[in-house]
């Protein structure tokens, strides 16, 4: 018997560019090797592959498509059709019209369910094409199926993922968007939305700079390069609402990862924070007030503790000062009281009777002194001593003063000089010559009264619009603790009874009185057992002449 070839099945001319490049590649091996090739290939694919009639009857199947399927081996599956593979409902609805596109087109690739065996289904992605002969007539159709079981089990989960991480961001209370590494925000949740006073889609494709308070954005730019680069980050930022109005917001952002590990987005949360910014503002306000008010507490207290050490004082000073003043009255007193009563001794010589009336004379000088001290206080204490302002000549006042104690101070054995800066057509002002009169008594008197040895000197500067007068000494000087209380009432740097300096004194604090009333200040500088030097000022105002 006559040994036939096999029949040859050629390929329309208009084959495609897979079978060129097979027909380059082993167009030189004989038929029936190329047909071994192929049917290798055919075998160990890792895809189900299938050749029917145009009828639908099964001429070919691989291993795979028939482990795919759940058989045994082919021939439980040559010579059927290939409708075994598909319900009714599937024949229906995905087998009748993807066979249509396939005889419509010459090839077809689309989803397509299939049953097995044992009657499990399964999803298959399945590519079909028409074999032709050499009149191009439609005489097989091929199927290769590849079993997507676990990745459209994949893709439901992934799909369920994304409803449930949809679902969850739409739902969640904080502003949450999406932004691209350039900063663009591709998704938004419709919390963000209302939180901002937009809609979704207003906002999808904004910078997210321009939702920022142009006082936050050099902030903003330190960190986002921070984000791109993989590090999550939490920040206090202010945000901008449509309608222009600003949020305080507590924004957490972090890094999406593709599966490179490279940032291919960014979640941010955003916790609008604005109640508790405002909240922590005003406790922040009322702390400092209470702090303001514990100041001002503390501070009262001070003031009142300062007040009752002064009310302290005060008496204090008030009991020495009725004490010192009962004395400085007794004393002249007694010595004029005495000295009277002695005179009318019939026996006393003439010298004895002189020194007994100068006695009593320098007594009631003294006495006079305290009186005039008194009343003088009384007038001031009560505003009734009034300045009275004439033309006075300073250098002739100073030459005064420097005559009437030049005695005095040499019969303590005392230098004492003075000083006149003006030439003496200069040193006539208007001011209270009485006044001006009574300061340098004072200063001056109290210059010799406590000073033993050494000299005293005094006089003026012109400074300015001033003339600041000083008078100095080499006397006992003033502890630096009671440098600014010897201008208070009845103060002296010694207050006892046993003092050697007489006076009540009233002195210093009628003098301050005074210099305060012509518009000048007085100081002292002094140091114990070195003396001291007091100054004045006085305006330097001139006569206006007509």
């Amino acid at each position: 018997m006559r040994k036939e070839k096999p029949q040859k099945i050629s390929i329309s001319q208009r084959s495609d560019n897979g079978q060129e490049r097979f027909k380059n590649l082993y167009g030189h091996i004989q038929p029936e090797e190329q047909i071994r090739l192929l049917a290798s290939v055919v075998e160990q694919s890792t895809d189900g592959m299938a050749i029917a009639d145009m009828q639908g009857k099964i001429i070919f199947v691989n291993k795979t498509w028939v482990s795919m399927h759940g058989y045994d081996n082919a021939e439980e599956l040559v010579g059927q059709n290939l409708s075994i593979f598909h319900n009714k409902k599937q024949l229906k609805e995905e087998v009748e019209p993807f066979n249509l596109e396939v005889k419509r087109k010459g090839s077809h690739s689309g989803e397509v369910e299939h049953v097995r065996k044992d009657g499990t289904i399964f999803s298959t992605q399945m590519t079909s094409s028409l074999l032709r002969n050499e009149n191009d007539i439609p005489i097989a159709m091929t199927g290769v199926a590849t079993d997507i079981t676990k990745r459209k089990q994949v893709e439901e989960s992934l799909r369920e993922s994304e409803v449930r991480y949809r679902t969850l961001y739409n739902l969640l209370p904080y502003g949450g968007e999406v932004i691209n590494t350039k900063g663009e925000i591709i998704n938004c949740s419709p919390s963000t939305a209302r939180m901002l006073g937009y809609e979704v889609s207003e906002l999808i494709g904004q910078h997210i700079t321009k939702l920022v308070d142009p006082a936050f954005l050099s902030l903003f730019r330190l960190k986002f390069p921070q984000l791109i680069s993989g590090k999550p980050i939490t920040v206090e930022i202010r945000m901008l609402r449509k309608d222009g109005t600003k949020l305080d917001i507590l924004r957490a952002a972090q890094p999406i990862l593709d599966k490179n590990g490279k940032v291919e987005a960014i979640l941010a949360l955003n916790v609008d924070i604005s109640k508790r910014k405002k909240a922590e503002s005003e406790l922040k306000n009322k702390n400092k007030e209470l702090q303001a008010s514990i100041k001002r507490i503390r501070s009262i207290n001070i003031e009142l503790e300062k007040a009752r050490e002064k009310a302290e004082e005060s008496d204090r000073l008030k009991s020495a000062f009725l004490a010192n003043m009962s004395h400085e009255i007794r004393t002249p007193m007694n010595g004029i009281l005495g000295f009277a009563n002695l005179l009318k001794d019939p026996k006393l010589t003439g010298e004895e009777h002189e020194m007994h009336i100068r006695i009593i004379e320098q007594s009631g000088h003294r006495m006079l002194n305290i009186i005039n001290d008194l009343i003088d206080i009384s007038k001031i204490e009560s505003g009734q001593m009034e300045v009275s302002l004439t033309e006075s000549k300073v250098n002739e006042q100073i030459e005064y003063i420097y005559s009437f104690f030049k005695h005095e101070a040499e019969n303590k054995r005392l230098k004492i000089s003075f000083n006149n800066d003006l030439p003496a057509e200069k040193s006539i002002i208007n001011t209270d010559r009485e006044k001006m009169y009574a300061i340098l008594t004072n200063l001056v008197k109290n210059a010799i009264k406590y000073t033993h040895e050494g000299a005293i000197k005094f006089g003026y500067k012109k400074k300015g619009d001033f003339l600041e007068f000083y008078v100095s000494d080499s006397g006992i000087g003033i502890a630096r603790d009671k440098q600014q209380l010897i201008f208070d009432r009845f103060v002296r740097a010694d207050l006892s009874l046993s003092s050697q300096y007489e006076g009540a004194g009233l002195g210093l604090s009628i003098t301050k009185a005074y210099v305060e009333m012509l518009g000048g200040k007085i100081w002292v500088k002094s140091e114990e057992h070195k003396g001291s030097k007091f100054y004045f000022t006085i305006p330097y105002a001139p006569p206006v002449c007509d």
